[in-house]
């Protein structure tokens, strides 16, 4: 589970931690604050993962 996300000079955040509850989460804001460059971030992130994982386990099948 992702717990927090520390975001260092990525489009609209020079430097912002985001602290993420157990459960589901709501993000909000003013238009042009980057609610939706978060969700894409996290969307890559969890790609990149999921390839990394699947590639892990296609060289040890």
């Amino acid at each position: 589970m992702l717990k927090s996300l520390n975001i260092n000079n990525f489009t609209v955040f020079a430097n912002a931690i985001t602290e993420f509850s157990p459960g589901f989460n709501i993000i909000i804001g003013d238009n042009a604050t980057g609610k939706s460059h978060l969700l894409k971030l996290g969307y890559s992130v969890m790609r990149s993962l999921s390839q990394v994982t699947s590639t892990a386990i296609t060289k040890f099948a």
